[in-house]
């Protein structure tokens, strides 16, 4: 008996010893004899502060996807249109250049985007870069011409020359600066409005011509700069409602380099899906 009770007195020590020595650690240390020891670790600790940096985490990445959702990403479909110098779509002695809207397609590719709040997300600063297509359907009594002078069309005298294409088309690198408007922070459920600039630089341009001349199809393809812009600027607006919106976009630069061709500049809308 005293024996027992002399074992529970000395166990109880001990533990009470292990527990005030290791109070500030993760684990406790329970002498049971001279040469055997318990541990019991506690990881609550290390596993709220996981936790609690996964939250932070998840709060940082759901912070920057704010960011991310503006009305610039996405992929932008419309038609292009050429206006004269007085904005308006007749050109006078050079019909050809009164462009086949129907056939004048613009498709924009915005790639990267980041909005930069003022009001959190409510109204903020959008840039980021993407490349854009856009295609001028000429009249197809024409058949476009260029030399180092000027950029022109001559008249296809020859009735057995069925031109089914015949477009001018430019690729260009875009950079846009928008104000935007937000209802709600996320995109989702929210009206958007933004109205801005983009700047654009062109890296390529083609012409190509089909159709069947006496019953045999052709394919006809020039490559060169036609004497176009290198550098582009155009105001624009944009507005639209969770991942759906619209767009519009005027030049403000003029299309082809001083006077090789007559001044113009392409007013382009269309409808955005947003990713």
């Amino acid at each position: 008996m005293k024996l027992s009770l002399a074992f529970g007195l000395l166990f109880t020590v001990q533990f009470s010893q292990a527990q005030t020595k290791e109070e500030n650690s993760d684990s406790t240390k329970i002498k049971l004899g001279k040469d055997t020891e318990l541990i019991i670790i506690d990881n609550s600790k290390k596993n709220k502060e996981y936790k609690q940096n996964d939250e932070k985490s998840d709060s940082e990445k759901k912070e920057k996807n704010k960011q991310d959702e503006n009305s610039w990403s996405g992929i932008d479909v419309g038609f292009n249109m050429l206006l004269n110098s007085s904005n308006q779509l007749s050109f006078g002695n050079t019909p050809y250049w009164e462009n086949e809207i129907g056939r004048s397609t613009s498709f924009h590719f915005n790639l990267f985007s980041h909005k930069f709040p003022i009001v959190k997300q409510y109204v903020g600063f959008v840039t980021g870069f993407g490349f854009g297509m856009n295609t001028i359907g000429i009249n197809r009594d024409y058949r476009l011409q260029t030399n180092s002078d000027s950029t022109y069309a001559i008249l296809i005298n020859d009735s057995t020359n069925n031109v089914r294409v015949n477009s001018l088309t430019m690729g260009v690198f875009e950079v846009p600066l928008l104000l935007e408007f937000a209802t709600k922070r996320k995109r989702e459920h929210s009206f958007h409005l933004a109205a801005g600039v983009i700047g654009g630089i062109r890296v390529g341009s083609s012409y190509f011509m089909r159709g069947k001349k006496n019953n045999v199809k052709y394919r006809e393809t020039v490559n060169d700069d036609f004497n176009i812009n290198p550098f582009q600027l155009d105001a624009t607006v944009r507005l639209g409602y969770g991942d759906f919106g619209a767009y519009a976009s005027y030049g403000l630069t003029n299309l082809f380099k001083g006077n090789k061709a007559p001044q113009m500049s392409i007013f382009q809308f269309g409808i955005t899906l947003h990713f």
